[in-house]
């Protein structure tokens, strides 16, 4: 989890996602408002970054005390790996 610590980002319901970012969740899922999503980083755009959404997530197993891991898939041979904390506010982000 060490490698993970500098790419902590918020966990947002639907409604606090800024507006162009409600309307990309609508567009690609069926149930926006009832999932949670990383919080896009500050310069992300619809157009040219990717609402990962946490319905994705799949829990690995490992624990520790404040955290567990999930992984969400990209492709054959890349993935989100996430260190999310017990309280599901924030996660330590990293691309494997």
């Amino acid at each position: 989890m060490k490698n993970t610590m500098k790419n902590k980002r918020n966990i947002l319901n639907f409604h606090e996602l800024p507006a162009q970012w409600q309307q990309e969740a609508r567009n690609n899922l069926d149930n926006p408002e009832e999932t949670l999503y990383l919080e896009p980083a500050e310069n992300d755009n619809p157009s040219d970054h990717i609402l990962w959404s946490l319905d994705e997530a799949m829990p690995t197993g490992t624990t520790t005390k404040d955290y567990y891991q999930a992984i969400i898939g990209i492709s054959n041979n890349s993935a989100l790996e996430l260190w999310i904390n017990n309280n599901t506010e924030y996660a330590y982000v990293k691309f494997i």
